[in-house]
């Protein structure tokens, strides 16, 4: 017993030493690294803004139904349920006409890779891989997640977003997830998502899923959910009329974290602050917001920029150890920005950095100390004052709903909205689970 024990310390200290304590360490630079987004001004594209869920459930299955060459779908979970395998089905009916699709989802987030889905598209021909699997003797790896949401088709068509592929994210019913997606067509800037993708499926990153299916019955009930969806819908004329809704931008650059392991540059936060602090104001659209040091230094150098910050309550956020962080940064974060969270009940998975009069972008990159340094995260910044008045125009009646945090963490009246009131319950383990995350902002 007394062996058992001493066995069970020693490998509960490896972890803690190898996956969790070691990054709580600050990179041994700091990096000013950005994009260049000169490029922004030598080409033009055409894009556009999907906020509905069932369009956004729609805009995929058209997509993949579109597809003649190739499917690339990186995202950080794929889900098996009813949406997900909608998904999975319109890919198998590609598959059986030779179209090449890869997928590669995250490997902590998504442990069961024998899903039934996931097996079923492999059969079929899919090359599936998990990125950063198997962290149990590397637990180091365990810190860097594949975090990034995206659709690349034929080498023209790309779409990114903070959606995963799960129910929550595309139906409306009252667990919905709100998000937004940018669809756009543009060759070279799925080109470099290409090649970004191509980094992430590497073998010294991902692992190719094993095993085969057992329940032959379940391809079966797939597809005649999948038939009775297709009955009801047409997906041809929804992909032609996203197709004529298009709009022209003047450029478009994909950005994104760089893939190594351990702490990252913050390459992809660079960017997006030094463009704030050139145009002098942001609306930023984020489902959380947790400072750590660093992220504190990055923004202190936008302090005199005109910046908003549109989030969850705590009561709706759905991610506890955010919250935990938070709501201690909360005051802070209020006193130096203008923080406003939406009261509503729905919660708002949203990644948008509304940026000057005509800069967007669109991703997957929270603010917090996780995605500034840890996970892969990407966003595709547009250069449009069309579409950006569109999407100010979406984040403005989001912020009609919302309330403003003063510098005390009491809301600011305003008539006509109701405040979500904190269950007791929430904000008790909140408080608890942040006496512990406190120590490991970093990791948040």
């Amino acid at each position: 017993m007394k062996k058992i024990a001493l066995l069970i310390m020693f490998v509960f200290s490896y972890q803690f030493f190898f996956g969790t304590f070691l990054f709580i360490f600050p990179v041994e630079k700091d990096s000013d690294l950005t994009f260049d987004l000169t490029i922004l001004e030598e080409k033009q594209a055409y894009a556009q803004i999907i906020d509905d869920n069932e369009d956004a459930l729609n805009l995929r299955l058209s997509l993949i139904q579109q597809s003649q060459e190739s499917i690339k779908i990186a995202v950080h979970q794929f889900k098996d349920d009813a949406s997900a395998n909608l998904i999975t089905m319109a890919l198998i009916e590609r598959l059986k006409d030779g179209v090449e699709v890869e997928i590669i989802v995250d490997g902590l987030m998504n442990p069961n890779t024998s899903q039934s889905n996931y097996l079923l598209l492999k059969q079929y021909g899919a090359s599936i891989k998990v990125f950063e699997s198997r962290v149990l003797l590397l637990p180091y790896k365990g810190q860097n997640r594949l975090h990034d949401k995206f659709f690349l088709v034929d080498d023209v068509y790309g779409l990114i977003s903070g959606r995963n592929i799960g129910e929550r994210y595309f139906i409306k019913e009252e667990n919905a997830v709100i998000d937004r997606d940018l669809f756009f067509v543009d060759p070279d800037t799925v080109e470099d998502m290409s090649l970004y993708f191509n980094q992430l499926s590497n073998p010294s990153y991902s692992r190719s899923i094993e095993g085969t299916l057992k329940d032959k019955e379940i391809e079966n009930t797939y597809q005649e959910h999948y038939d009775a969806y297709l009955a009801a819908q047409s997906l041809s004329t929804f992909f032609n009329n996203m197709m004529e809704g298009l709009l022209p931008v003047d450029g478009l650059i994909f950005l994104h974290n760089p893939i190594n392991r351990w702490k990252k540059e913050p390459v992809l936060m660079n960017t997006l602050l030094d463009l704030v602090k050139k145009e002098g104001q942001a609306s930023i659209q984020t489902p959380y917001i947790i400072f750590d040091k660093k992220l504190a230094l990055q923004f202190d150098e936008v302090k005199d920029a005109d910046i908003r910050i549109l989030t969850n309550t705590i009561q709706t956020s759905p991610n506890i150890f955010a919250s935990s962080g938070y709501i201690f940064d909360r005051k802070d974060l209020a006193e130096d920005f203008e923080l406003y969270e939406i009261q509503s009940n729905l919660s708002r998975h949203t990644k948008t950095w509304l940026i000057g009069e005509e800069y967007l972008a669109v991703g997957s990159l929270n603010i917090d100390p996780r995605s500034n340094s840890l996970s892969t995260e990407s966003m595709v910044l547009v250069k449009s004052s069309d579409l950006a008045s569109i999407v100010m125009e979406q984040m403005h009646q989001e912020f009609n709903q919302s309330l403003q945090v003063d510098a005390s963490g009491s809301y600011l009246e305003v008539e006509g909205i109701d405040k979500i009131e904190t269950t007791f319950f929430k904000n008790t383990l909140i408080r608890i689970v942040g006496l512990f995350t406190y120590f490991f902002d970093a990791l948040l």
